[in-house]
């Protein structure tokens, strides 16, 4: 995804909104990964299949903390039987 942003001037560096995916193999595991990322500070949001958890935040894409931050999204799906799909985000430009 960062490639893509660079290939049309975004250095990933401005907050923007971001928008993440993950998918549940339990309702269990939805209801538990829902209630972490809220309390974790990101906003629900309509889920693009009956399986999945949207959310999202406001963030830049680049950097130790980003990247810190998608590996902790990984692993606590993992933990709730789960697997991160990834994220996306528009293109932010001066």
């Amino acid at each position: 995804m960062r490639g893509i942003l660079q290939e049309h001037g975004d250095d990933g560096t401005k907050s923007r909104s971001v928008k993440h995916v993950a998918y549940f193999n339990t309702p269990e595991g939805i209801d538990g990964f829902s209630k972490y990322v809220q309390e974790a500070g990101y906003t629900l949001e309509e889920s693009p299949e009956k399986d999945a958890v949207a959310f999202s935040n406001e963030s830049s894409v680049v950097g130790e903390a980003f990247d810190e931050s998608v590996q902790h999204l990984k692993e606590k799906a993992e933990e709730f039987d789960g697997q991160y799909d990834g994220w996306g985000c528009s293109v932010v430009l001066d």
